[in-house]
């Protein structure tokens, strides 16, 4: 028996396609925001989270400046879309669908015989014949024709020609972009690499496979939607392999999409053959650190209590001791220099022995926090990074001084006109002294107007912490199986 893999029944009837078309041959990503995400889709396979903008690949290009904030970049979608890692509370199955390969496509039922169902990831490079053509249509869609950002190029290699006009389609034709299929080939050292497909689908040898398991009939079906036969696999969105030079197999620089197949034994001699489906939508992955995935999952760190860590530390008949994290300095290895209110201007190394030193978590994070607050507003106004401000959230808000400022500015003022107590309060409300001259010199056109003085200030507080939201789920469409009996 041979196989033909379609993209699942319930994503078709959402997207209105024709089972039986050509277009429904991709199989589908289905995201999640929890660990154990399989639970929830072996009970209903339909069941899953609706991605949206933040699920789009974009990177930045040149804009006109925020009036606000200062910024010149914007972000531009690609058409790619963007997978997080699981730090960032999101995952993600992938999901294909059997017939057997017969007109009509009719339901394998319970039968399988010696069926394995995989997928592969494969990684997509795509070369440039003309680099200045590809460079003049990344201008053009940035809509700045002056642009020279290098992470344009990104925008104009995921162009679709629907999208542009005549003058950049001809663009792109001049660009001449071949994109070419690698495959990850581990060999018997262990060690793997990209390696490039040719022709037709097929599993080179060495190839990583990732396994597929079939999908429980859901109870939510009638009997005739129990013949139905649905498989998944977990998408990796990261990986410890490496290859010879030490490169990571998966990076958040690089295009890939996603292939299933079924592979069906034969008797010895005889090779297994094969019966692939198309490949999924092209995807990249999010940095690790990228600001719309570390949103999702917040990290709290209490900054120690100076009340309970002196009475602690000074307990009487019982010394605080040896704790928290150990440094060992070996000899000659200890920097010696005349400790002051003033910055060290000579030292040096110091030390004949080895010495062990502990520092409890909380004498760590009280310098720690106490550094990167002395540096924050440095590098904010020394730069004139005030974007920076916008990744601040402070609940409650400094409320005195956050209710003199808002009073100034409700009463017709500006960030400019504030003096006296006012201009100390918009100092708090910033984060240090000296902060409302620094911002007034920046962007006096902000700072100079009413409305944007207070949108400006309204943007840096929060008066309670910022809700973590998972997105809309799918909407769950009926089985069409269930209505006629048969297939549709």
């Amino acid at each position: 028996m041979t196989y033909a893999l379609r993209t699942p029944w319930y994503e078709l009837v959402r997207q209105r396609r024709d089972p039986l078309g050509e277009a429904a041959g991709r199989p589908f990503i289905q995201m999640y925001d929890t660990p154990g995400f399989v639970e929830r889709l072996t009970r209903d396979p339909r069941d899953s989270l609706r991605m949206g903008e933040a699920d789009e690949f974009a990177v930045p290009v040149p804009a006109l400046r925020s009036p606000t904030t200062g910024a010149g970049y914007r972000m531009a979608g690609t058409g790619a879309l963007k997978l997080y890692q699981p730090n960032h509370d999101r995952f993600y199955a992938l999901v294909i669908e059997l017939f057997c390969d017969q007109p009509g496509l009719p339901l394998p039922g319970g039968g399988h015989p010696g069926a394995e169902v995989g997928f592969v990831v494969r990684r997509l490079r795509t070369t440039v014949g003309d680099a200045g053509a590809l460079r003049r249509l990344a201008r053009s869609l940035a809509g700045r024709p002056a642009a020279e950002d290098a992470d344009l190029d990104q925008l104009a290699r995921h162009a679709r020609p629907r999208d542009l006009t005549p003058d950049e389609r001809r663009l792109l034709d001049r660009a001449a972009l071949s994109t070419e299929e690698e495959a990850w080939v581990t060999t018997a050292d262990g060690r793997g690499a990209w390696t490039p497909v040719s022709g037709p689908p097929a599993l080179l040898p060495g190839e990583q496979e990732h396994r597929m398991w079939r999908l429980p009939p859901s109870a939510a079906g009638c009997t005739a939607s129990q013949a139905r036969s649905l498989w998944f696999g977990v998408v990796p969105t990261l990986s410890g392999d490496l290859d010879r030079a030490g490169a990571p197999k998966l990076d958040d620089q690089s295009l890939y999409q996603l292939r299933c197949f079924a592979r069906i034994p034969r008797q010895a001699p005889c090779p297994p053959t094969y019966r692939w489906s198309e490949a999924t939508a092209p995807y990249r992955l999010a940095a690790f650190f990228d600001p719309q995935g570390t949103r999702n999952r917040r990290v709290t760190i209490t900054t120690p209590d100076f009340r309970a860590t002196a009475a602690q530390a000074s307990r009487p008949g019982r010394p605080y001791g040896p704790g928290g994290v150990e440094f060992v300095q070996p000899p000659q290895s200890r920097l010696s220099f005349r400790k002051g209110k003033t910055l060290p201007d000579s030292g040096t190394q110091a030390g004949e022995g080895v010495q062990h030193c502990t520092y409890a978590i909380e004498l760590l994070s009280i310098v720690a926090f106490f550094v990167f607050s002395v540096f924050l507003p440095i590098v904010t106004f020394v730069f004139g990074l005030w974007w920076l401000l916008l990744l601040r959230f402070c609940w409650p808000s400094a409320s005195d001084a956050l209710t003199t400022v808002i009073g100034h500015l409700s009463a017709g003022g500006t960030i400019a006109s504030t003096s006296g107590d006012t201009r100390t309060a918009m100092d708090e409300v910033l984060g240090g002294a000296g902060a409302t001259d620094l911002l007034i010199a920046a962007l006096p056109d902000v700072t100079g107007d009413s409305g944007r003085s207070r949108e400006l200030v309204d943007s840096l507080h929060r008066d309670s912490g910022p809700p973590l939201a998972s997105p809309p789920p799918l909407d769950k469409p009926d089985d069409p199986i269930c209505r006629t009996g048969k297939a549709e």
